[in-house]
This record gives structure tokens, sequence and C-alpha cells, in this order.
């Protein structure tokens, strides 16, 4: 499984997301960055900026992606990673593929709800939400 996916995975499973205040839901923020010879000998490398809830500084996330010991995804030029990134955010979920690119970066924008859930309602949508990444995550590593 891709490096950024499971990371996505991961991050919704144990409620590690950065929600903003107008809806948007932030499990990776890519990034990419080049010229770091411990990711892919500098070449250009896609890595997440979420973590524990929080979108941590560039120099934080590379820190972070070398201390995992993880093969991040990396391709020849920014552009072919930008496509790929693009294709892999729509695999994520179809909550988040449902959203759009903002252009600073990768997150994805939930459509908002067409109503506004309160209390139990709300509480129950959540769980089955989260249920149902448990099992979409579980599925991808058995394969």
């Amino acid at each position: 499984m891709d490096p950024v996916l499971e990371h996505h995975y991961n991050n919704m499973r144990e409620g590690k997301t950065r929600q903003e205040k107008d809806g948007y839901i932030n499990s990776v923020f890519t990034i990419q960055v080049d010229k770091i010879k411990k990711l892919n000998n500098g070449k250009p490398t896609l890595i997440p900026t979420v973590y524990d809830g929080k979108i941590v500084s560039e120099k934080e996330a590379i820190k972070k992606a070398i201390d995992s010991g993880k093969k991040w995804t990396s391709a020849d030029t920014h552009k072919q990673l930008r496509e790929y990134d693009k294709k892999l955010h729509k695999q994520m979920s179809p909550e988040l593929a449902k959203g759009t690119f903002n252009k600073g970066g990768t997150t994805m924008k939930n459509d908002p709800p067409k109503e506004k859930y309160k209390g139990e309602a709300q509480a129950k949508a959540v769980r089955k939400y989260f249920a149902d990444v448990q099992k979409e995550y579980d599925f991808l590593i058995k394969n």
C-alpha cells in the first residue's frame, strides 16, 4: 500500500485528522519535497504533513518522513508526482474524493452536508463513517 494512503487510513482510524472551521478535513495534507538525500536520493517525494491532528512544518514533516523509515512515493518530476497525488486522494474515501484540491496543496474539501446533524444523530453518523473507514483499511492491508 502507498505510504501516504496508509498514513491517511491510520489518521482516520485513530482520529488524528485536522478539521478546518469550514468543514475541510485534513488527513495527510501532502507536500512535495526534493533535494533531500535521505528521501529517495533527492528525487521529488510525496510526504504527509498531518500528524496527531496538526499540520506540521515542512521541516518537521521531512524529519518525520525520514524517521519513519518508509519508502515514500517519488517521481522524476514534480508534475508527475502531482498527477499521482491527485489519483491517490481519489482512493482515500468516497467522502473525501467528492471534494476539490485547493491551490495551496492537496487538502480535500468535503462536500457540505445537506443538513446539520445534532447530538446523537451526529455521533451515530461519525461512528458509522469510522467503522466504514476501518473496514476499507483492513481490506487494503490484506490485499
